[in-house]
């Protein structure tokens, strides 16, 4: 948000009560549509050059492989997904706001706010303890799934939590797996994913059968390596833990994206499974958004009625990406508790014919994606002249493939 706001000469100032970037690998994949956006705002070299492609997806059940898909024939400048910690992608992001001569206010946090006719007043309290009272135009609220901003404005977060409890692992992996797809085991033990990532990491999630304090307990690298021998397709050795952690999913949309002159984006207006690397894409793509118009309002040249088309734009693509996570999480989840009847149904299911393979691609890496339906968005139909010259001409609210073009308008 901080990125795109400077790019359009808006100046800004970022709070965030860490000391530091977590470390913590977390959100992984950078799907098409934000590597486009990467592009537009410099960096996409930079991540292209530290992450791992991605080209594929492979799915087993008990050891066997039922379905494999391919990204490859996507139309965009970047027909993959790339495999990258979130910590590298934040770092990269802050380097681009320091060339703006913006720094990132670390042990800074925000702990009141109230809104004024023309402004909001934020109180924020440094790492020396001091408070001080803040105005500004616009306040966004950036800041997770527990999102203060979104506590202090009393948004509701309604939802559901997922039942199941899953755990996670940064890990060294030595196999025969290729390391340029994602791979997917069901099991009668459970489901198991793998996420490659650069430098012969791997990323490793799987549902557990015994739930554990996550406040308190973390997984053990031998817990992890018994699951992977029993789900997985054998051979593999895990060494080098930089992450083990417990987690529960949580499906949830915030009632609103704004309240006055306060935003929300990101995980702190929805969040939902992270199998199928939505998240921080989506996040992200709501920043995207919401800083051009914000830009237009801020230096005079569009009505403030422009700003309601933000969550307009932004909640159905939210609802789109819960809706599909949990279909997706579902099913996998589903497959050693259900009959071999309906288990040889699932994975005929799953293989599409490539034509449908392709859209389920372009959906997955957000490229189809669009604003058709937004008020601001208006379509010449036909000519004073007879039928359109142009039939295939773009589309208003469409992105193209092409640079530069992920957030159509």
């Amino acid at each position: 948000m901080a990125c795109a706001l400077t790019r359009h000469g808006v100046p800004v100032r970022v709070v965030d009560r860490l000391v530091g970037i977590n470390p913590h690998c977390r959100a992984t994949g950078l799907h098409a549509r934000t590597l486009e956006i990467f592009y537009d705002i410099g960096i996409v070299e930079e991540i292209l050059s530290q992450g791992l492609r991605v080209l594929g997806m492979s799915q087993y059940a008990n050891g066997e492989r039922f379905m494999h898909s391919s990204g490859g024939e996507l139309d965009s400048p970047y027909p993959f997904a790339v495999m990258l910690e979130q910590c590298k992608t934040e770092a990269a992001l802050e380097r681009l706001l320091c060339t703006s001569g913006v720094k990132v206010e670390r042990e800074t946090e925000l702990i009141a706010l109230s809104q004024r006719t023309d402004s909001v007043a934020a109180t924020i309290r440094g790492a020396d303890g001091r408070e001080t009272i803040l105005e500004t135009p616009w306040l966004i609220g950036c800041d997770g799934a527990h999102s203060r901003v979104r506590h202090l404005n009393h948004i509701h977060f309604p939802g559901e939590q997922d039942t199941r409890q899953y755990l996670v692992a940064d890990v060294l992996m030595q196999t025969f797996l290729a390391h340029d797809e994602v791979h997917t085991f069901l099991s009668d033990d459970g489901m198991l994913l793998l996420f490659p990532l650069p430098n012969q990491r791997w990323l490793i999630a799987a549902d557990i059968p015994i739930h554990h304090d996550a406040d308190m307990e973390q997984p053990s690298l031998q817990e992890v390596q018994t699951i992977v021998d029993q789900r997985g397709p054998g051979g593999i050795s895990l060494s080098g833990p930089r992450w083990l952690s417990y987690f529960r999913i949580n499906y949830r949309a915030a009632h609103h994206y704004r309240h006055g002159r306060i935003f929300l984006a990101g995980d702190s207006s929805h969040i939902h499974s992270p199998f199928g690397g939505q998240g921080m894409n989506t996040g992200i793509q709501d920043a995207y958004n919401l800083a051009w118009k914000l830009a237009l309002v801020y230096s005079g040249r569009s009505p403030l009625s422009l700003l309601d088309t933000y969550e307009k734009e932004r909640r159905p693509i939210a609802e789109d990406v819960l809706k599909i996570t949990k279909m997706f999480t579902e099913r996998l989840a589903a497959f050693k508790d259900i009959s071999p009847q309906r288990r040889e149904r699932l994975n005929i299911d799953m293989v599409v014919p490539p034509e449908v393979a392709k859209r389920m691609a372009r959906h997955l890496e957000e490229l189809d994606l669009n604003y058709s339906k937004s008020p601001i968005c208006r379509q010449h139909e036909g000519s004073h002249f007879g039928e359109d010259p142009l039939p295939r001409r773009p589309q208003a609210g469409r992105g193209g493939a092409r640079r530069g073009a992920s957030d159509a308008c």
